[in-house]
C-alpha cells in the first residue's frame, strides 16, 4: 500500500475574506482544464505518492470547502492528469482511497460528518478532472489523527 497526504491547514488571520474554491467546473471548463493540463506519457505510482505528499490546502475552521485563494489548482492538476496517465480508472488495479479527517475541537458525530465531506470534496474535485468516480472511495477517520487533512492512499483492488 502506498500513501500521500493533502494536509489541510487552518489559517486564522485578521481581516482576510475567505472564499471558496469552485466544486463543480461546468463542462466548458472541464474540456478548457483538460486542454492546459500537462501531457504526462507515463506516472508510476511512486510519482503520484510523490505529487500528492506535496500538496497542502488550506480549510477555514469547521469548513469542508478550501479557500480560493490557496486551492492548489495547479498541482492538483498535474496529480489529476499523472492518476488518469497511470490508467487508474474503474477497470484498473488500483483504486484512489481519499480519507478525511478532522480536529477534536467539537462533538464527534459533526467532526465525523466534516471528515467524510472533506474526502467527498477531494473526490468530487478529481472526478471533475476526468477520475472516474468508481475509481475513487471517499472514508473518514473522524479525529482519530486530530489534523485538518485528507489522505490518500493507491490500494489494490
Amino acid at each position: 500500500m502506498i500513501a500521500g497526504v493533502l494536509v489541510l491547514t487552518h489559517c486564522s488571520g485578521g481581516n482576510k475574506k475567505e472564499e471558496p474554491a469552485p466544486t463543480k467546473p461546468s463542462s466548458s471548463v472541464t474540456e478548457k482544464t483538460e486542454a492546459a493540463l500537462p501531457k504526462v506519457e507515463t506516472a508510476s505510482i511512486d510519482e503520484i505518492n510523490s505529487a500528492l505528499k506535496k500538496i497542502t490546502v488550506d480549510f477555514p475552521h469547521n469548513s469542508d470547502r478550501p479557500t480560493k485563494d490557496l486551492f492548489p489548482k495547479g498541482q492538483l492538476e498535474k496529480v489529476t492528469g499523472m492518476i488518469r496517465a497511470a490508467k487508474i480508472d474503474a477497470n484498473g488495479e488500483y483504486i484512489v482511497v481519499v480519507t478525511g479527517h478532522a480536529t477534536k475541537v467539537g462533538p464527534e458525530k459533526y467532526n465525523k460528518g466534516l471528515a467524510q465531506r472533506r474526502a467527498q470534496y477531494m473526490v468530487d474535485w478529481f472526478a471533475n478532472g476526468g477520475v472516474p468516480r468508481n475509481a475513487m472511495k471517499a472514508t473518514n477517520d473522524g479525529t482519530k489523527k486530530n489534523r485538518r487533512a485528507v489522505s490518500f492512499e493507491l490500494r489494490k483492488r
